[in-house]
């Protein structure tokens, strides 16, 4: 997969860690699916995030990784597993919550709006978004 100049150096780990290994995850994607390069994007939405969906090995990979990263562009999340602004409401128990917390405060660490949906472009990214007749800036859903 070819990268840009910019690109071979965050690979290599000239812009720190995070950066380094969050190239190493894009290029690995890459070979999978047979890419020939990266396209430009100006916004991400992050799914996946349920404590009850990642369990403990999620949470301490999203924990790392906050400690060495921010994002980069605008970023949402999916829901999670509480009801964030009374996570008592409901009979769970008390580590779940905790877990959960500490999974939402990660990303939030990195910069991560704490928009907890599923439909970001209903708010958040719809002016963010690149346009239709863009062809070179990507447009994805996370369900996609």
């Amino acid at each position: 997969m070819y990268l840009n100049n910019w690109e071979e150096k965050a690979l290599k780990g000239e812009f720190g860690e995070g950066l380094k290994f969050a190239y190493e995850m894009l290029c690995a994607v890459g070979k999978l699916m047979d890419a020939d390069r990266l396209i430009p994007i100006k916004s991400a939405h992050v799914s996946g995030i349920n404590y009850a969906n990642i369990g403990d090995a999620g949470l301490e990979f999203i924990k790392d990784i906050s400690s060495k990263a921010k994002f980069s562009v605008l970023t949402t999340i999916n829901p999670c597993g509480i009801d964030t602004e009374n996570p008592y409401k409901f009979p769970l128990p008390q580590d779940f919550i905790r877990k959960q917390m500490e999974i939402i405060e990660s990303f939030k660490r990195m910069g991560s709006l704490l928009s907890l949906t599923c439909t970001p472009y209903e708010g958040c990214l719809l002016y963010t978004s690149p346009s239709p007749r863009d062809l070179s800036t990507s447009r994805m859903p996370s369900s996609a």
